[in-house]
């Protein structure tokens, strides 16, 4: 779900007074009890300073964040995943 570009002022107050917030990672996968924020990016995409932000404040409480930049790595991640290794 895209919240970067709200569909008018009126929506984008709504959206940032429910706590929608910029950066939030393209996916968010779970699995065992645990989560994974997913960030999708192309081999020569940067992360945006909110993107980075977001990051810092998962890893800070002990989450998982990926950035994945093509559908081998993607694919490697969830197998990775499930069978329990850390990548």
């Amino acid at each position: 779900m895209n919240n970067n570009t709200a569909q008018n002022a009126i929506k984008g107050a709504l959206n940032r007074s429910m706590g929608v917030v910029k950066g939030v990672a393209d996916l968010e996968y779970f699995y065992a009890s645990t989560g994974h924020f997913i960030e999708l990016k192309s081999q020569e995409g940067i992360q945006s300073e909110e993107q980075k932000l977001f990051q810092a404040r998962i890893e800070e409480q002990g989450g998982n964040y990926h950035i994945i930049r093509s559908y081998e790595a993607f694919k490697h991640l969830i197998t990775t995943i499930h069978t329990g290794h850390r990548q």
